[in-house]
């Protein structure tokens, strides 16, 4: 079998016919900028190595084209764009001699490949239509593998899923502290002076101040902080005594907000407000003890039977760990639009959304709250629910980003289109 095989590099020149043909709609200050950099890319990469016999065209060993994966064929002066059906970006090959172009042109002979050839430059549409037809066809509709397919967006629904797990597991972790106790701990010790201040005794008012403090920011970056710090403790092996946590700035906005909402009930001279404030102050150092003896029972509950798993919480919600989801995440969506054409993923990245919202609820609002219920009674002492609103929340929001994503994508389907019944 004759073989003919040539390395061929590309000067500026080419890449500027070539990108004249690919971008027909960019000016020419653009196409100029995109002629350069594909220059400096190819500069700095071997020089593409084509094997031509009668039956494969080969590209560097790693592009192999045959009459069965090739759609159509485009001829523009020295170059030849190749379509192929499973592929995003067209092929080029470059003839180096007239050996090379003839035994190209005898490969499309032979196996009868469909071929466009640039007319004469008054009667030609080729280099402004045919080419450009080809890219964008490639784009929007081309043959996909559908195993690949599932597998590409199973793990797109997974890793995001995972990634959203981990990236709110503290929301959660400071969630169940507070409720399992802990912000109960500072407002019935903020309530003794609330209450005594008071002349009313209307159990309305009262349940509403108390669940302004219990669910005040100072309240919930306390709760970080114990999290954080005993988290940090148990990975250590450090006994509670020798771990240090300064929540003084927060329980003083604590004491603050407590002093609000009895301002907004009565009138309160300066002397009663000096008062007052002392007694919230008192107050504090109070419910920093008891959110110690609170602390340090989960501390060593959680130290003797689960430092293991305290271990692997640390390392899931670590920035490198959070990081590398993301970087793998985009990897698969890189994977899903290279593979896979837009007309198809129009539909199938936004529903990836969508199962995402449902897969996170389930984990959450049904899996999670069963597990947490039970393990917070066990080793808490108290049945803990998570938060309901943020599996609801997340639910929405990933719906919400779907009807966007198909909104961005059929858009840009519709512009593509347009562009061709244009040319």
């Amino acid at each position: 079998m004759n073989e003919e095989q040539k390395v061929v590099s590309f000067t500026i020149e080419d890449c500027y016919h070539v990108c004249r043909l690919l971008y027909p709609d960019r000016s020419e200050k653009k196409k100029l900028k995109l002629a350069q950099r594909l220059h400096w890319k190819w500069q700095r990469r071997p020089p593409l190595e084509y094997q031509i016999n009668e039956d494969s065209l080969t590209v560097s060993d790693k592009i192999i084209l045959t009459k069965k994966n090739l759609r159509k064929c485009a001829v523009s002066g020295d170059f030849y764009f190749f379509q192929v059906k499973d592929r995003l970006s067209l092929v080029l090959f470059k003839p180096a001699t007239e050996k090379h172009r003839q035994a190209m042109e005898d490969f499309l002979r032979i196996n009868e490949i469909e071929t466009l050839r640039e007319l004469p430059a008054e009667t030609s549409t080729l280099p402004w239509n045919e080419v450009y037809k080809m890219r964008v066809g490639s784009l929007l509709k081309r043959d996909f593998k559908k195993r690949r397919f599932f597998i590409i967006h199973a793990l797109l629904i997974l890793l995001l899923t995972f990634g959203c797990l981990i990236w709110n597991a503290k929301d959660y972790v400071n969630y169940i502290l507070e409720d399992a106790g802990l912000s109960s701990a500072i407002s019935e010790r903020m309530m003794d002076t609330v209450f005594d201040s008071l002349p009313s005794d209307d159990i309305e008012i009262l349940g509403q101040i108390q669940d302004k403090l219990q669910n005040s920011p100072a309240v919930d970056a306390l709760a970080e902080k114990y999290a954080q710090a005993m988290v940090q403790g148990i990975a250590s092996g450090k006994e509670f005594d020798e771990i240090h946590v300064d929540i003084s700035n927060e329980l003083v906005q604590i004491a603050s907000t407590a002093l609000t909402e009895i301002k907004k009930q009565i009138p309160l001279s300066d002397g009663m407000e000096k008062l007052i404030t002392a007694s919230l102050l008192s107050d504090s150092a109070s419910a920093q003890s008891a959110i110690n003896t609170y602390a340090e029972g989960i501390y060593d509950g959680f130290s003797n039977r689960l430092g293991g798993l305290v271990n692997l919480y640390r390392i899931l919600t670590s920035q490198f760990m959070i990081l590398f989801i993301a970087l793998l995440y985009i990897g698969m969506v890189i994977a899903c639009i290279v593979t896979t054409p837009l007309t198809v993923v129009r539909f199938s990245y936004p529903a990836t959304f969508v199962l995402f919202g449902i897969l996170y609820y389930f984990l959450v609002n049904v899996v999670g709250n069963t597990l947490v219920a039970r393990l917070s009674n066990r080793f808490l002492g108290r049945t803990v629910f998570l938060d309901p609103s943020m599996g609801y929340a997340m639910l929405i929001v990933a719906i919400l980003g779907a009807a966007f994503l198909f909104l961005c994508l059929t858009i840009r389907i519709k512009r593509e289109e347009k562009k061709l019944t244009q040319l």
